[in-house]
């Protein structure tokens, strides 16, 4: 429901509108409506544009007022959406901005009480008119205003704060997971880089041993005869040991 009523401002805008209409048309039974409705309507309308153009919604609102000082000599009560246009003023304009409504609302309310109370009201009533009932409520609308200003700036830092942590927290884990994979792959190169290296060295170990068994292969096979021959040099000198001597020749 809020969300909606955030996306949807000049229907919630309206509401006021609409009853500010009403208070300013029952106001004006004794008065001319052909004078009165138009400074109605050009106080009330701009309540509904308040939060995109609050600027020109309340210059014109002023405008209305000024003329209705001028055109005619009572308080009407629609002449409350210029509070309400004030306030909308200093909370979403900057300050300076504000303080020059503000300014202009106080210039207005003297020239109210000046327009409207009569001269038989003494000169400390006069007083007491446009800085408490006047002047004073158009201060407390800026003041609230002006909270209200304060108040959706500092929300906005909190959460541009906020968003800046979130993201140096993402790039921190991410710089972190980067460390990671790299000590990750520096591990599994000097391991692919060692196992390499042993199978280097033992595949010249076996080409040498290969080599070594080549060249030796031809003595290893021509040794056997001498040794067969000894063998049967001591068998016969076994045999003439045995049988006294060699035998008498034939014959």
């Amino acid at each position: 429901m809020y969300a909606w009523l955030i996306r949807h401002p000049k229907l919630v805008d309206g509401v006021p509108a609409f009853w500010l209409a009403v208070i300013g048309v029952a106001s004006i039974r004794f008065g001319d409506p052909w004078l009165l409705l138009p400074i109605v309507a050009a106080m009330v309308i701009p309540v509904v544009f308040r939060r995109r153009y609050p600027v020109q919604a309340f210059a014109v609102a002023v405008m209305a007022g000024a003329f209705q000082v001028l055109a005619y000599g009572k308080p009407i009560g629609s002449d409350l959406a210029i509070l309400l246009l004030l306030y909308t003023l200093a909370a979403y304009r900057p300050r300076r901005v504000s303080l020059l409504g503000l300014a202009v609302c106080m210039v207005g309310s003297a020239a109210a009480v000046v327009a409207w109370v009569p001269t038989r009201i003494g000169a400390l009533d006069r007083f007491f008119l446009a800085t408490v009932i006047f002047s004073g409520t158009a201060l407390v609308a800026w003041v609230l205003g002006d909270s209200m200003r304060y108040r959706r700036a500092y929300l906005i830092a909190l959460e541009d704060r906020a968003t800046r942590l979130e993201a140096e927290r993402d790039a921190q884990a991410q710089i972190a997971a980067a460390a990671e994979r790299a000590r990750i792959a520096r591990e599994l190169h000097d391991v692919i880089a060692h196992n390499v290296s042993v199978m280097v060295v033992q595949a010249d170990g076996a080409g040498y041993a290969l080599r070594a068994e080549r060249r030796a292969g031809p003595a290893s096979r021509a040794r056997p005869a001498p040794r067969a021959a000894r063998r049967g040099t001591r068998r016969g000198n076994v045999g003439l040991a045995h049988h006294g001597g060699p035998g008498p020749p034939a014959g």
